[in-house]
C-alpha cells in the first residue's frame, strides 16, 4: 500500500492505493472490497474523498495521471452499481507528489510535484488547471488544507513549511528553517485547527503553531523505548545526540514518510522506512514504545476522525510473514489492542 484515506463523513468508507497502481475501496464496518475496473501506470501517491459529497474519489498517480471517479453509492445496498471514472485531467509531465480537495472551494484541489515548486489549482469542470502558484522553497513533498479555509500547508524537500492562500495566489508566510532533510508528510490536527504536524526524513516529527509559524515541539524516532508498551523514552527535543538507548539522531535512522495526530490531540503517530510505528505522548512530550507491523516501509499513518488514540497504518506488507499481501492496521496505544481491523488487497 502507498495510500489509505478514511471518508471524512462516511466513517466506514476507506479506499487504498497501492504500488501497482490498483485502488481499492473498503468498508470497514462489513470487510467488502472493490477495486476500480482500470489501474494505473504508476504508483498511487493521493487519494482523497470529495468532502462536500458521498459519492466522489480523487486519485492522483506518481507518474502525473489526476482522475475523478464516482462511487455511485457503493456499499449501500446497490451491488450491481460500480465505480465509473467521470473525468480524466490533463497529465503532468512532472509528475505529481500530492493532490488535495480544498475544504472551502467546493469542486477545488490542488496539485503539487515533487520536481518544482508550482502548486496548480484544479476545478472539476475543466481537465486543465485553472492557474498556477509559484512558491521559492522548491520541490514540493506534500500538502495539507486547512479546515475551511482557502489556505493550504505545503512541506518542501527543503526541509521547510509554508501557508499558501489560493485566492490570492500568493505564499503567506514560510518558516525560517525546520527539519533538517526532506519532509514526507504533514498533516492537520482535528482537535486544533492552529496545530500542524509534520515528519521527515531526519527521523523526527514536529509540530507547528499556525498562528506564529513557530516550530512548538521535536520528537525523534531514536528516542522510542523498548520497555513495556506505553512506558516512557526520551522527550522531544531535535538536533543530533544520543537517545536511551545509546543511538545517534542521524538523518536516515528511524526515517519517517506519514504522521498524524489523534482526533482529541494527545498522540502522534508516526511511520516509515523501519516498518514500524511510533507514537508520541504530546502533552508529557515522552517518546512511547513503538510496534513493529511490518516488514517493509510503512506509507501512510491516519487517525480515527471520532476516537481518540486509534489509528491506522497502511504498509507494503502484511503482519503475517508468511504473507507480503499489503495491508491496514489500527491500533490504540492506549490499550495495547492491536489489529481490530484488517484489509488486504
Amino acid at each position: 500500500m502507498t495510500f489509505f484515506v478514511r471518508h471524512p463523513k462516511v466513517m466506514h468508507l476507506c479506499a487504498v492505493g497501492t504500488a501497482k497502481g490498483e485502488v481499492w475501496l473498503y468498508n470497514s464496518d462489513t470487510n467488502a472490497k472493490e477495486k476500480l475496473s482500470a489501474a494505473f501506470d504508476s504508483p498511487i501517491v493521493d487519494l482523497g474523498f470529495d468532502p462536500k459529497s458521498e459519492d466522489y474519489l480523487l486519485v492522483a498517480t506518481a507518474g502525473g495521471r489526476i482522475a475523478l471517479w464516482a462511487l455511485q453509492g457503493l456499499f449501500k445496498g446497490k451491488s450491481s452499481e460500480k465505480p465509473v471514472s467521470v473525468m480524466e485531467f490533463a497529465k503532468q509531465a512532472s509528475g505529481v507528489s500530492a493532490c488535495k480537495w480544498v475544504d472551502a472551494m467546493p469542486g477545488t484541489f490542488v496539485s503539487a510535484s515533487d520536481r518544482h515548486g508550482v502548486l496548480r489549482v484544479w476545478n472539476v469542470s475543466n481537465a486543465n488547471p485553472m492557474h498556477m502558484i509559484k512558491t521559492d522553497q522548491g520541490a514540493v513533498s506534500s500538502v495539507a488544507c486547512l479546515h475551511q479555509s482557502p489556505r493550504v500547508v505545503v512541506s518542501f524537500k527543503s526541509g521547510e513549511v509554508a501557508l499558501v492562500d489560493l485566492l490570492e495566489r500568493r505564499t503567506a508566510w514560510a518558516t525560517p528553517g525546520g527539519h533538517t532533510e526532506t519532509i514526507f508528510d504533514c498533516s492537520m490536527s482535528r482537535h486544533d485547527a492552529n496545530t500542524l504536524v509534520s515528519c521527515s526524513f531526519d527521523g523526527t516529527v514536529r509540530t507547528w503553531d499556525m498562528r506564529t509559524k513557530e516550530c512548538t515541539s521535536v520528537f525523534n524516532s531514536a528516542d522510542a523505548p523498548t520497555g513495556n508498551l506505553g512506558g516512557g523514552g526520551g522527550g522531544g527535543g531535535g538536533g543530533a545526540g544520543a537517545s536511551a538507548d545509546g543511538l545517534l539522531h542521524e538523518a536516515g535512522r528511524g526515517a519517517l514518510y506519514s504522521c498524524a495526530i489523534s482526533c482529541d490531540g494527545g498522540v502522534i503517530a508516526a511511520g516509515g522506512v523501519q516498518g514500524k510505528l511510533y507514537f508520541f505522548d504530546v502533552h508529557s512530550g515522552r517518546a512511547l514504545r513503538p510496534l513493529d507491523i511490518a516488514g517493509q516501509a510503512i506509507h501512510r499513518v491516519v487517525p480515527h476522525p471520532l476516537q481518540a488514540g486509534v489509528f491506522a497504518a497502511a504498509s507494503l506488507v502484511g503482519r503475517d510473514g508468511a504473507r507480503v499481501t499489503p495491508s491496514a492496521v489500527a491500533w490504540r496505544p492506549a490499550t495495547g489492542l492491536t489489529n481490530p481491523s484488517m484489509f488486504e488487497t
